[in-house]
């Protein structure tokens, strides 16, 4: 396989568990992680579906525009998802700390969980790996062995 196809599929392997892992802890237990969320699905199917279309398809053909575009996209859509995330959970859980709960050890034991952090780092890795690990054309790999 391809170092670049390669890459693209471990970075999808580990993005869609991180949508198992903690996206949210309460008094340094996990409490919440991507499926138990509306949309915490969705990271988890793209980052499924382009795994799928890296393992699938040919492993020696290098990726053409219209696939490193649709990786590229999915990679901003699912670090988008992520940050989105981050800010709600974050605005809502200081409006909580706000109004709700006045004692300042739980003020300080509810945070974001490392899950959707990986989510977003998986996210931006697929944008910038299409960029930082080259393929080599057909071409090229015909003339070096000759």
């Amino acid at each position: 396989m391809d170092k670049q196809k390669l890459a693209i599929f471990v970075i999808c392997i580990i993005g869609a568990i991180a949508t198992f892992l903690p996206w949210a802890t309460v008094l340094e237990q996990p409490s919440y992680n991507g499926t138990n969320l509306s949309y915490g699905w969705i990271p988890i199917i793209l980052f499924a579906g382009i795994g799928a279309l890296v393992l699938f398809g040919d492993k020696k053909k290098a990726l053409n525009g219209l696939y490193k575009i649709l990786i590229m996209l999915v990679g901003a859509v699912n670090a988008v998802i992520g940050i989105l995330k981050i800010v709600n959970m974050r605005s809502e859980l200081s409006e909580i700390c706000k109004t709700d709960v006045k004692d300042p050890i739980f003020n300080n034991s509810i945070s974001v969980g490392f899950g959707i952090w990986l989510v977003v780092i998986c996210g931006l890795a697929l944008v910038t790996v299409i960029f930082l690990i080259k393929q080599k054309k057909v071409e090229e790999v015909k003339t070096n062995s000759q």
